[in-house]
């Protein structure tokens, strides 16, 4: 009897203890501490530098179908599992400032791709762990778009212009023409910016080239 009694403590002490462990480890992410070669990033601070004069580029790192559902406004589709083959035309820059997120804090897509684009030579990554989840806990709007769906392959998304946009002055990225945004105007979100087309038909050469397009690329 007494071995049985044993035996239950045991187990009951190991479960405590993974339970810590785990506990322990979201404390970690939800304080910045990251794993080696990882660095966090809280939602303050997230909010905080997005709305700075250099915002850094938000990446969702989730499916093209997922990041659908639902992404942070100002974010670029860059599914894990074409990292590797779409980040030097979505991410030109290697010094730039980056953060990738995915769904929650239990998901690991986002820190496998900060450990990743470490590993391409990106030297300014930080993860955010709370993702998705988080930033729809906290009140914040989340972005969802149909029109997204063709561009989520190459990083680009398209959508049309917000209110906040209309009649604002742009310049079109494609023709240089410079015109007032109206509630019709086609804009693509790439590289953590907006651009506006002045014309239906410019859609096409940036969807086609956004690097270009964009002064990021050549």
């Amino acid at each position: 009897m007494n071995s049985i009694r044993l035996m239950a403590l045991l187990a009951l002490c190991a479960v405590a203890s993974a339970t810590a462990v785990a506990a322990a480890g979201d404390e970690a992410h939800k304080h910045g501490a990251g794993e080696e070669g990882v660095e966090y990033i809280k939602i303050d601070e997230l909010r905080k530098v997005l709305r700075s004069d250099r915002p850094p580029i938000l990446v969702n790192v989730l499916s093209g179908k997922d990041y659908l559902k639902g992404y942070i406004p100002g974010s670029v589709s860059l599914p894990l599992d074409r990292l590797k083959e779409l980040a030097g035309v979505v991410l030109p820059a290697k010094d730039g400032a980056i953060v990738v997120y995915c769904a929650n804090y239990t998901c690991l897509a986002s820190t496998k791709a900060a450990k990743d684009l470490a590993a391409m030579g990106y030297t300014n990554v930080r993860d955010y762990k709370g993702g998705v989840q988080e930033w729809k806990k906290a009140g914040l709007s989340l972005g969802k778009s149909a029109a997204a769906r063709t561009g989520a392959k190459l990083g680009v998304t398209f959508r049309t212009a917000r209110k906040d946009e209309i009649g604002k002055n742009a310049v079109c990225p494609v023709m240089g023409t410079k015109f007032k945004v109206k509630s019709s105007t086609e804009v693509a979100e790439y590289g953590g910016k907006a651009y506006h087309f002045c014309c239906p038909g410019c859609k096409g050469p940036f969807k086609k080239d956004p690097g270009k397009h964009s002064g990021t690329g050549k």
